[in-house]
């Protein structure tokens, strides 16, 4: 499953009942490489073989047919597993498939905490899209955000895996310099530059804002960052002429 998070559920509805071979396509094994946490759960209601996974990859794409690979020599660090959790033959299967493509590939039996992990992360995406008066004030939103994330999946009782148990040798993935990726262009701001339309802010910030809501943990910063970049979204908005007045409020409100 290849969509960003917020088109899974569109996708799963158009595939699940079509014929593979002499199955059904809910039948097969089905792999994700989406953000956020939603995509397992949409697809667990139609395929019988979901495998979680979370990937790490430098690549970009802002143009229609033109898409940027900007790791080398490894493209990607991934960690998969049967979703909701656990490991079988055919996940090590798939696994030696993604390594023929240089993909540094780890098999865990608990891979929604290695997607929590880059959730924590991933939540911080939204500021790169805003103008945010200094390094400085950015820093301090980062860590506001990442801190509340981590307070609502603690609430919620989702683990967070930790980079010290990553197999990788993450000296084989580095940016590389001549592919003519741009650091700090991550998916969010993609869609912004792209005019996709559509974005997984609300699967990223949104997510946390959903655990706090279902668990009494307050998240103002979240939310903020996912109401400014909701309505920026349907106003067409580009990447750094988004205000962060509310988010910046947010987060003093939050160290007050």
């Amino acid at each position: 499953m290849a969509t960003k998070t917020q088109h899974v559920e569109a996708a799963a509805e158009q595939l699940a009942w079509k014929p593979a071979g002499d199955q059904l396509a809910s039948e097969r094994p089905i792999l994700t490489l989406q953000n956020g946490l939603a995509a397992e759960p949409i697809l667990l209601r139609r395929f019988s073989k979901v495998y979680g996974g979370s990937i790490l990859i430098p690549a970009s794409y802002t143009e229609t047919g033109t898409v940027i690979a900007g790791a080398a020599p490894k493209v990607a660090v991934f960690v998969m597993g049967r979703m909701p959790a656990g490991s079988d033959p055919q996940a090590e299967q798939i696994a030696q498939l993604l390594r023929r493509i240089d993909w540094m590939v780890q098999v865990d039996d608990h891979v929604v905490a290695w997607k929590a992990l880059k959730l924590l992360r991933s939540v911080r995406n939204g500021l790169d899209l805003m103008r945010i008066p200094d390094a400085d004030v950015k820093q301090h939103l980062a860590a506001a955000v990442s801190e509340e994330a981590a307070g609502a999946l603690a609430a919620a009782g989702i683990p967070v895996a930790r980079d010290a148990d990553r197999t990788a040798d993450m000296s084989q993935f580095q940016v590389d310099p001549a592919s003519g990726y741009t650091i700090g262009q991550q998916s969010t701001w993609q869609s912004f530059a792209r005019g996709a339309g559509s974005h997984e802010v609300d699967y990223l910030n949104g997510e946390i804002v959903q655990l706090g809501r279902l668990h009494g943990v307050p998240t103002p910063v979240n939310t903020a960052i996912q109401t400014t970049l909701g309505r920026a979204g349907l106003q067409g908005t580009a990447p750094g002429e988004i205000p962060a007045d509310d988010v910046i409020a947010a987060a003093r409100v939050t160290s007050a």
